[in-house]
């Protein structure tokens, strides 16, 4: 009956001081949301792809052949143990009247991979109805009769019955690229199998049932589908009979739309390792300091408590229960809100971008679990360590409050000419500092914590926004790149080129797609860039040393590499690397010198250098374009002039891709914005809570002041120049604090093929320091307030 009555004082207790026990539980219940929230989203993602990968049925690989396929070529696929092969027709179309590049697929109905979703109208039921892609239904309306003018089909007139999104293209804005029109890809149709002439076959769906129970992020998925790769290549290459026929074997992850999208699961995963976890540890190191502070202000009850007989473990129970309501409620509610809330803000970005429709928010047992254990440590733990130390002591001593720290000479009071300078109230502040140094360096790293979370999250958001503007506009100094269809045919690609107002200068070069290899670390594609005319490729590319961005030339022998092929197989210049070519054919190439690079590989040398290297002869086809600016239409009319002619195979414009980084990159606004939210918040709560501790240690020497005739405003000031010491440390060192997180979290973040570049704007660092200098200066309000409430008298009569 005691123990219980006594345990009901704990409730009383949080009543009396309801402010401390919700800041605990806001402390806790912020890092374990962000905590758990952020390590579940990586994980949530990854099932979002792998459960629309298995009910969709979405193919690993799709094979194309230069002379097309045939029931030969499944049947030699079909020997592999576990392979799914089928075979379809891929038809690029442009439609004039409406200004639309598609492709045309046949549907099958009874097909087994790559399943559609029916978002309007129904399936055809006859030979003369398609389905559309969402993305062009503005230009054909449901019911609508459409004709098209194709020599691959039978018949051309047909009537639009359904709209459907296709596993192929996940992205809602991202198509691809299509050799007709101005080569960018707008939208799909599904025509009936009937409709398509007799001809080879243009694509092979592949599927491997023993890949299936696999995660498409895994190593185990990635390592099988290469071996996959190598050995269908293989087959297929020893069992052709046209010499002319070349396979092309596309992997799920060069689906349009899809390797962004698990490039946003890996960098959320890659900052969940880091931001996350700095902010719970500054949380859990104050909610630490918070219980530990409210168990000393009850030394003498317990000290009562033990002289009436209570044993030590009846004696803790209080304690512990209120470390366990803090802990569990901020728990439970972080885990709740951390698990179901926080992706959800993340999903309604990304279903604006992606056709995905489920998208879960499981409980995952690992960062849940890591959350608990970190909590019971700051707060059952921090109850346990003080209790066994205070318990430890008598009645006798425990009744008797602790003597205050002895003031004591400091190392300014040395410097005489300084020290002589001072105030009596500077004196007053800077003795206080250094006598209670243990609060000191707490607030100073819990300022300092919360303003490099906030400088940290602005570093973020701005490192992975500039990327683009990196690339494209620094590095990159064309605006175009012309692939043509068969090299040195170029007279009506050079003349339209030439005829263009917005055209400045173009240079041709030998562009092809290599895989670099080695063993041990994971096969890396790169673009090489060959010129003729070594000289003028500082007018279209910016090659330079990574750091100290120092020029660099093409030599005569050996390829100037990206800073991040360079970092993936640790080379520096001198060193040897192995290229393979689309066609199969290994190479050595000796590293000239490295440039600075951030999205994708690049390799340039000269022409004589990759013959050379190939033993073989090149020749250039591909043209890099300068171009004055241009909007979007007159990029579109350029392009469809180009692809008109009987050269060229397509124009890619660098816009574009500035425009998809950009959208990438914006798909992690949400988490940023977050970040930032929080740790403002935290600031607030980490910034009061500290101040109400020292406010509450050094109640009866602040009544003392009073006693002595300090107004209140002096009094305020004897607490807040205080503060204002801790605020300032703190915000300059939360400034580096800040830098080395941001530089942290953008390395884990980068890929292979991504390197992001440390940039904090102005911006980020004024308004972080801001933002803390308004919640101190709305604190030291509070603290006023509270101040001006001391009981003088009942303050120095305490210990009696």
């Amino acid at each position: 009956m005691q123990t219980r009555l006594y345990l009901q004082t704990t409730f009383r207790d949080i009543r009396q001081a309801i402010g401390r026990f919700i800041a605990i539980i806001l402390i806790i219940l912020m890092g374990v949301l962000l905590f758990v929230g952020i390590k579940s989203i990586g994980p949530n993602l990854e099932e979002t792809v792998d459960h629309f990968v298995t009910t969709q049925r979405v193919s690993d690989l799709q094979i194309s052949g230069t002379a097309g396929l045939t029931e030969q070529n499944r049947a030699v696929v079909g020997k592999m143990h576990g392979v799914q092969a089928e075979l379809g027709y891929r038809i690029p179309y442009r439609d004039e009247a409406r200004d639309v590049n598609l492709q045309l697929y046949n549907y099958q109905p009874t097909a087994r991979q790559n399943r559609l979703t029916l978002t309007t109208g129904r399936y055809p039921q006859r030979t003369n109805e398609i389905l559309v892609d969402n993305a062009v239904k503005t230009h054909y309306r449901l019911g609508q009769r459409v004709t098209i003018k194709s020599q691959h089909l039978l018949t051309h007139r047909f009537k639009v019955v359904g709209y459907v999104d296709s596993p192929l293209y996940i992205d809602r804005q991202e198509r691809g690229t299509v050799p007709v029109g101005d080569g960018q890809l707008d939208g799909f149709m599904y025509l009936p199998q009937k409709a398509f002439a007799p001809q080879p076959y243009s694509v092979m769906m592949v599927r491997f049932s023993d890949l299936d129970r696999h995660s498409s992020f895994s190593q185990a998925y990635r390592t099988g589908i290469a071996t996959k790769e190598t050995q269908l290549m293989r087959q297929l290459k020893a069992h052709t009979t046209q010499q002319q026929q070349q396979y092309l074997l596309t992997a799920r992850s060069a689906n349009p739309g899809f390797n962004e999208f698990t490039s946003l699961s890996d960098r959320i995963d890659a900052i969940g390792n880091v931001f996350p976890v700095f902010f719970f540890l500054i949380g859990i190191l104050i909610t630490f300091t918070t219980i530990t502070r409210m168990i000393e202000e009850n030394r003498k009850e317990i000290g009562t408590l033990k002289a009436l007989g209570y044993r030590n473990w009846e004696i803790a129970q209080k304690y512990l229960l209120y470390a366990l309501l803090t802990g569990s409620i901020g728990t439970v509610l972080g885990t709740i809100l951390g698990t179901k809330l926080l992706p959800l803000v993340v999903y309604r970005i990304q279903k604006l971008v992606y056709t995905f429709a489920h998208y879960p928010t499981h409980f995952w047992t690992a960062p849940i679990l890591l959350a608990i254990g970190a909590v019971l440590i700051a707060t059952v733990g921090a109850t346990g360590y003080v209790l066994i130390r205070d318990l430890r002591e008598k009645p006798t001593q425990l009744l008797r409050p602790k003597a205050p720290k002895p003031g004591q000479r400091i190392w300014l009071e040395r410097i005489t000419p300084l020290w002589r300078r001072l105030s009596f109230h500077q004196k007053v502040t800077y003795r206080n500092l250094f006598r209670y140094k243990a609060r000191m360096i707490l607030t100073i790293l819990g300022i300092a914590g919360c303003t490099g979370l906030m400088v940290a999250g602005f570093g973020l958001k701005t490192s992975i926004g500039e990327v683009a503007d990196r690339q494209f506009k620094q590095l990159t100094h064309y605006q175009a790149i012309v692939t043509l269809k068969i090299p040195n045919s170029t007279a009506q690609t050079k003349s339209i080129l030439t005829q263009t107002e917005k055209v400045r200068s173009y240079l041709p070069v030998t562009m092809t797609q290599v895989k670099f290899k080695q063993k041990g670390i994971t096969d890396q594609a790169a673009t090489v860039y060959a010129v003729a005319d070594q000289a003028k490729i500082a007018q279209y590319v910016a090659l330079q040393t990574p750091r100290e961005q120092q020029r660099l030339t093409l030599p005569k022998h050996g390829a100037i590499i990206a800073a991040n092929l360079a970092k993936t197989y640790a080379v520096q210049k001198g060193d040897w690397l192995t290229l393979q070519t689309a066609q199969g054919q290994r190479a050595r190439i000796q590293v000239a010198g490295i440039s600075e690079n951030y999205l994708g590989n690049s390799v340039y040398l000269r022409q004589s250098a990759l013959s050379k290297t190939l033993q073989q002869p090149v020749a250039a086809n591909a043209y890099l374009v300068r171009t004055a600016k241009m909007t979007t239409k007159q990029e579109k009319q350029l392009a469809t002039r180009l692809q008109q002619t009987t050269e060229v195979a397509a124009t890619t414009f660098i816009s574009d891709q500035g425009a998809k980084q950009a959208t990438a990159s914006a798909n992690l606004d949400p988490i940023v914005f977050i970040f930032i939210g929080l740790s403002a918040v935290l600031a607030f709560v980490v910034l009061f809570n500290l101040t109400s501790i020292n406010v509450s240690e050094r109640e009866r020497e602040l009544a003392t002041i009073k006693v002595l005739g300090f107004f209140d405003k002096e009094v305020t000031a004897y607490i807040v120049r205080e503060n204002v010491i801790f605020t300032v440390i703190g915000i300059v060192l939360g400034f580096g604090i800040g830098k080395l997180l941001t530089w942290f979290i953008i390395t884990m973040a980068s890929s292979e093929q991504v390197a992001f570049p440390l940039i904090i704007p102005a911006s980020g660092y004024l308004i972080a320091a801001g933002m803390t200098v308004l919640f101190s200066l709305i604190v030291m309000g509070m603290t006023h307030r509270k101040l001006k409430g001391i009981d003088m008298i009942g303050a120095l009569k305490e210990n009696e």
